[in-house]
């Protein structure tokens, strides 16, 4: 009978272990160079077994190798930079059943990490527990009441950089003045528009202009007061303003930009200036090319004059000459720089 008794509590145990779930703490790993010791990395190790029997009581909490068990924990750390990394997995014997990671400067900070991280892994593995019903206690439906006043935006959430700038712009203004702003931004929006006639002093995207906003956004907006107002509320400013329809009266273009409007309008006058410029300095120059044949034949007519005439007749054929190449050199002065001023016109309006 004495002889049955250790076979029987080896079958006790055996069938105890058997209804009990089994969970494997493998040894930490370090993969960097220098690595851990082997005395850091088993209190890491240890720490995990002992974390796992505090958080996880009817599971048997075994170390490496243990053969048959339900779940494994394997830790590896790195190095990313001049920190430690580590990162710990849960898994049964098909999945990832959790996973935490962390990083730190020291030795001690993997251990925080450890301690903070590993039991709210461990407790993935107990049973959640259904929560409470609570009784249906009927509701009184509340009267209808007006509707409330539409809240004021708290952030755009649209996906247009400019807009974004806008909003973000008059929301760290203090004391918000719609009028002043859309004023502002109409006066920043000529500027910019006005400056860009040409390519050479057109302002950068990302460069700053007067009213806060990069030149980017402000090549994109609309000049006319009622176009920025239609702008902002479709942004979602229009919380900022008290009363839209007195703004849009009472804002207008300012003086400052009257000659970038005029411009606009009597853009098609500055080519016909320009081509009238280039009219006269081509006949300008083409009389100079006659004159330059007549300062030719008068010299010409000189050379051949027959000898015995009187100085006389020899001064006035001269003179003839004389003048004729003065006025193809006036000419040719003047009518290039009538000419040089139509093409000045065409290149800067």
């Amino acid at each position: 009978m004495n002889k049955l008794i250790p076979f029987l509590l080896l079958f006790a145990f055996s069938a105890y272990g058997q209804q009990q779930k089994r969970i494997t703490i493998i040894n930490i790993v370090d993969d960097g160079s220098p690595p851990l010791g082997l005395m850091e990395l088993g209190h890491l190790t240890d720490r995990l077994h002992s974390i796992a029997s505090e958080a996880l009581p009817g599971y048997a909490v075994v170390s490496d190798s243990a053969a048959s068990a339900d779940y494994s924990v394997r830790g590896r750390i790195g190095r990313f930079g001049e920190d430690f990394t580590i990162k710990v997995e849960l898994r049964d014997s098909s999945s990832l059943v959790g996973v935490f990671s962390d990083n730190s400067k020291d030795i001690y900070g993997l251990l925080a990490a450890v301690n903070g991280n590993a039991p709210a892994m461990f407790k993935k593995l107990l049973p959640v527990e259904p929560s409470p019903v609570a009784p249906v206690v009927p509701v009184a439906v509340p009267p209808a009441e007006a509707p409330s006043p539409k809240p004021v935006s708290l952030g755009y959430t649209g996906a247009n950089k400019c807009h974004k700038e806008i909003f973000d712009l008059t929301a760290a203004k203090k004391d918000f003045s719609a009028s002043s702003f859309v004023k502002d931004l109409g006066i920043s929006v000529a500027k910019v528009q006005a400056s860009c006639k040409t390519k050479w002093t057109c302002p950068a995207d990302d460069k700053i202009t007067d009213v806060g906003l990069t030149a980017g956004c402000v090549k994109q907006l609309p000049l006319k007061p009622d176009g920025i107002i239609s702008l902002l509320k479709d942004i979602g400013i229009d919380a900022a303003f008290n009363a839209v329809a007195d703004l849009a009266q009472s804002v207008d273009v300012p003086a400052s930009i009257d000659p970038l409007v005029n411009a606009e309008k009597s853009g098609g006058g500055s080519f016909w200036v320009a081509f009238a410029f280039d009219l006269v300095g081509i006949g300008l120059l083409s009389y100079g090319v006659m004159k330059n044949g007549e300062a030719s034949d008068f010299h010409s007519d000189y050379r051949n004059l027959p000898r015995g005439l009187s100085q006389n007749e020899y001064d006035s054929m001269w003179k003839r000459a004389d003048e004729a190449r003065s006025t193809r050199n006036t000419l040719y002065i003047v009518g290039g720089l009538v000419l040089a001023t139509g093409i000045g016109v065409h290149i800067w309006f």
